[in-house]
């Protein structure tokens, strides 16, 4: 086996001087070629306003968050009190929930007895029978328990202290509703600028 020895060095480059026109801040850089009238110039100027909206933006949401947290906390408590007032006490509610729980336990019962028709069926024409009828009454009940639980948030939306608990809300929470929709259209004139 023959064995070299290899020599590696590192030769210095020369110094080069670039002109200005080429390179840099001449006519084909940052001038009328590169980030001028006809590259980025513009659109990099309006990128940069945005970013800096969005940034504002972004923050003025932040302090407003901040501020109006524990407002926002005590109005969320009061919805959640006068819901359980109305549920207690509205006689339109009452009657709501009262038929919703009626009717989940009478769906309950038509499952129970749809299962046990199942496993009591001895052909399979007699089980096949029971699984359609299991599966129509099933369809059922949860389309009747689906229209009792609208028809009992209806009434709860309709309560006089739940309809003055979620206004309040509303109103309390509403800079921070226009703090994104601000945000929003921030992010569609970035999009736009881009």
């Amino acid at each position: 086996m023959i064995v070299r020895n290899a020599n590696l060095g590192v030769e210095a480059l020369e110094v080069r001087d670039v002109p200005a026109g080429m390179m840099g801040m001449g006519t084909m850089g940052m001038g009328t070629m590169g980030m001028g009238t006809m590259g980025m110039g513009t659109s990099a100027t309006a990128v940069q306003q945005d970013e800096a909206k969005i940034q504002a933006d972004t923050q003025t949401l932040h302090n407003d968050q901040v501020r109006l947290a524990p407002t926002i906390e005590k109005d969320q408590q009061a919805v959640e009190t006068a819901t359980a007032n109305a549920i207690a006490n509205d006689p339109t509610v009452k009657a709501a929930v009262a038929t919703l729980k009626a009717d989940q336990s009478a769906v309950f019962t038509t499952i129970q007895n749809d299962v046990k028709a199942f496993l009591a069926a001895t052909t399979p024409a007699a089980r096949m029978a029971a699984i359609t009828q299991f599966q129509t009454d099933l369809t059922a009940g949860l389309k009747t328990i689906q229209t009792d639980i609208a028809a009992a948030q209806t009434a709860i939306q309709a309560d006089p202290g739940v309809q003055a608990a979620e206004a309040q809300l509303k109103a309390d929470s509403a800079p921070l509703t226009a703090d994104l929709t601000a945000l929003q259209a921030d992010y569609a004139q970035l999009q736009k600028d881009l």
